[in-house]
């Protein structure tokens, strides 16, 4: 991989707000109402930093209906630094917790809940 988007990577990695929603989405992919209620952020800055984890090719979306979906790409998922990241790097529980409750519930029938 070519050393400039390596140091993107890790410059998009390095804020803890993108880098918890990195390794939540490296579980699961998710809409942006679900990350909202997990991190619970704004949707404006939920989609600002997925929009950053994007333009730095970590992070990939596709539409469903009225949902966009955000995924990480099996090419990012055999990076082998990606992968040191992701087995060294622990989410706090808090945000373990909020995972398994959306998890729970069809949070994609309800736009803007709240946990």
């Amino acid at each position: 991989m070519e050393i400039r988007k390596i140091v993107h990577q890790l410059k998009a990695l390095a804020d803890e707000g993108r880098m918890t929603l990195f390794l939540i989405l490296w579980r699961r992919e998710c809409c942006v109402c679900e990350l909202m209620n997990i991190m619970g952020w704004e949707q404006s800055r939920v989609s600002h930093q997925l929009k950053l984890l994007r333009f730095a090719e970590l992070v990939e979306n596709r539409r469903e209906g009225k949902w966009m979906i955000y995924f990480i790409p099996e090419e990012v998922r055999r990076d082998e630094l990606v992968s040191v990241i992701t087995e060294k790097v622990k989410l706090p529980a808090d945000i373990e917790r909020r995972i398994e409750m959306v998890k729970e519930i069809n949070v994609r029938e309800c736009v803007g809940s709240t946990l």
